[in-house]
């Protein structure tokens, strides 16, 4: 159920983002991504999204960076090699949806680079937390406000101690146990 709702939030979400530019990607939305098309064709193209969000700042706006999302969320979403982190920190990302861009981004280009070896989850979701933190802590990306847990994850980092921060979420997002 978080899955669905993750998804559904950040499909709206996506739709009131300001967008980047980047108009050396050219897109043929007619034929990408139907029913018949395997996914692992477009892997390049969809690294070409994700990295296209990612050398941009945050406040650039254009239709292409739109399509790049849309691109990102269809590859996600039908992709059956590619799941959501069941732990992933929301409290960095809620209330910035242009920060949510920035992370599913980071998500599918290191699923992607990692794909002929894969990490385990662990590995996997410090090395894209610590790629998010790299990408907020560059002051040509322009962004400006870190939330108190941001601030948190940045010290963590600075010391070496992101899988601490696994843990905890790890801890936190454990269904309970229904009392009989």
């Amino acid at each position: 159920m978080k899955k669905i709702l993750f998804f559904l939030t950040f499909s709206f979400i996506i739709l009131n983002v300001n967008s980047q530019n980047c108009e050396q990607l050219t897109f043929n939305t007619d034929s990408l991504f139907n029913d018949t098309i395997k996914f692992s064709e477009y892997d390049t193209h969809i690294l070409e999204c994700a990295n296209c969000i990612l050398s941009k700042p945050l406040n650039n706006i254009s239709n292409n960076r739109m399509n790049c999302m849309i691109h990102i969320i269809k590859y996600m979403g039908n992709n059956h090699h590619v799941e959501f982190i069941d732990v992933y920190p929301r409290k960095i990302l809620m209330g910035n949806s242009k920060k949510m861009v920035v992370f599913m981004a980071t998500i599918v280009k290191n699923h992607i680079e990692t794909k002929e070896n894969p990490l385990s989850e662990k590995d996997f979701f410090i090395k894209v937390l610590a790629e998010f933190i790299q990408y907020c802590e560059n002051p040509e990306k322009k962004v400006t406000r870190f939330n108190r847990e941001m601030k948190k994850v940045v010290a963590l980092k600075n010391s070496g101690e992101l899988s601490k921060y696994y843990e905890e979420l790890l801890l936190k997002n454990k269904p309970h146990q229904k009392l009989e």
